[in-house]
């Protein structure tokens, strides 16, 4: 983002590139370095770097499948648990199953040698829920982050307690497995 603004402000100041220039003594001297400093030279030099910048604007604004990334076999590393202020990270995960998330919207869970299966839904790229065979959903999370090799995980849970302005929630953390 810092590129893309520096850009902007070097075509727009008064028809000059500004990293030909340099400051001292709060007046803008010519670098020696660059000697293709011409008018020419800084025309010529405009349309591509408002191109190039406008083209990493637009690949870094185009949205990335979520559910391609999601593909594979996942295991639970750790997770935090946040409830009212309150938070405890649980690492010792070892009764987590692993998730086996396949391309046909299949969910293998697997527990030792058990393993069940189950159907997973991707929601406007942002929201996965997991349902049973019966297509009944029993768990939703909000996808924080997905990559090929880190999955983030939050799941919105109820209250424990009755009353306003309660929050609780997990979130898990999970590694290509």
């Amino acid at each position: 983002m810092v590129w893309l603004l520096w850009l902007l402000r070097a075509v727009n100041h008064n028809s000059r590139l500004d990293f030909f220039y340099s400051y001292r003594n709060n007046q803008m001297v010519e670098n020696s370095r660059y000697s293709v400093c011409s008018p020419i030279f800084e025309n010529r030099m405009k349309i591509p770097l408002i191109l190039s910048g406008l083209t990493f604007l637009v690949m870094q604004c185009s949205p990335t499948d979520k559910k391609s990334s999601l593909i594979g076999s996942w295991k639970v590393d750790s997770i935090y648990t946040y409830y009212n202020g309150f938070a405890f990270t649980r690492k010792d995960i070892e009764d987590e199953p692993l998730l086996d998330y396949q391309s046909d919207g299949r969910l293998k869970m697997t527990k030792g040698k058990e393993s069940r299966f189950f159907l997973f839904d991707m929601a406007d790229q942002d929201t996965l829920f997991h349902r049973n065979l019966d297509h009944e959903v029993f768990e939703k999370f909000l996808i924080q982050e997905v990559n090929g090799n880190q999955l983030i995980l939050r799941k919105e849970m109820q209250p424990v307690f009755r009353g306003n302005s309660q929050v609780r929630y997990e979130i898990r953390y999970l590694s290509k497995f």
